[in-house]
């Protein structure tokens, strides 16, 4: 055997042997995660907790989450959870008034985790008479027009009264009407229900006649609906009473 033979076998043994080393390297390596920065590639394997938020009414928290991580958890603070997706927004609606400290937790499969923490305030919300939705009246080619007063019962407040609104057919409802100006509902906890009232006519003017007369809860109203729909014994009359919260 030749010394060139030699030093060329020793030649590709030791080529063959990188290339082993190159292939075990890639194979132990290919699970390895990586993060390519773009937001779309790859698996992050150091996850960054991250998010932004708004305070809307009524007791209410627009979350924005921007974490780099498999999946995210909040804790709202009141002692539940909300698991959401990187990049998700999402409300949440709290029960009540109070100061809550929401924890942001961004997770990976290898169980790292990052936190970020956030203390507000959420406060008692207004509550404003928005107006109201004609769904179905009792007679067509009439005039309506709406009453909301407090539940008295020795002195009764007209928080709101409406003009007469012209309804020519039911196939053409539903018809709004929205005050310009909300009128706020002072102290509603003062009083165990509003009272609402429609009258038509066949006439712009005058007191007409009742068509409608519904109690609204308070309870029912500090649950925060965007609205509350009311109707007469018959169900002829229907109407969705608008509310809106500051």
């Amino acid at each position: 055997m030749t010394l060139k033979y030699i030093h060329m076998k020793t030649k590709f043994l030791m080529l063959g042997i990188v290339a082993l080393l190159v292939c075990c390297f890639t194979a132990c390596n290919k699970d390895e995660p990586t993060y390519d920065g773009s937001g779309t590639g790859g698996t992050v394997k150091f996850p960054s907790a991250s998010f932004s938020l708004e305070i809307k009414q009524p007791l209410s928290v627009v979350i924005k989450d921007n974490s780099i991580a498999d999946y995210v958890r909040y804790n709202m603070g009141n002692g539940k959870t909300y698991t959401a997706s990187p990049g998700e927004e999402f409300t949440y609606r709290y029960e009540k008034a109070g100061t809550y400290t929401i924890t942001c937790s961004a997770h990976n499969r290898y169980a790292e985790v990052s936190e970020r923490t956030v203390t507000i305030k959420i406060i008692t919300p207004s509550v404003y008479f928005k107006g109201l939705v004609y769904l179905k009246v009792d007679n067509d080619e009439k005039y309506y027009k709406f009453k909301f007063n407090d539940d008295g019962p020795w002195i009764i407040k007209t928080w709101v009264e409406s003009y007469y609104t012209e309804l020519l057919y039911n196939k053409n409802l539903p018809a709004s009407y929205i005050l310009k100006d909300p009128v706020l509902l002072e102290n509603p906890t003062k009083y165990t229900y509003y009272t609402l009232y429609v009258y038509w006519n066949t006439k712009q003017s005058g007191s007409g006649t009742q068509c409608l007369k519904q109690n609204v809860k308070v309870s029912d109203i500090m649950k925060y609906p965007e609205y509350i729909e009311v109707f007469n014994d018959s169900k002829r009359t229907q109407v969705r009473i608008l509310f809106e919260y500051k």
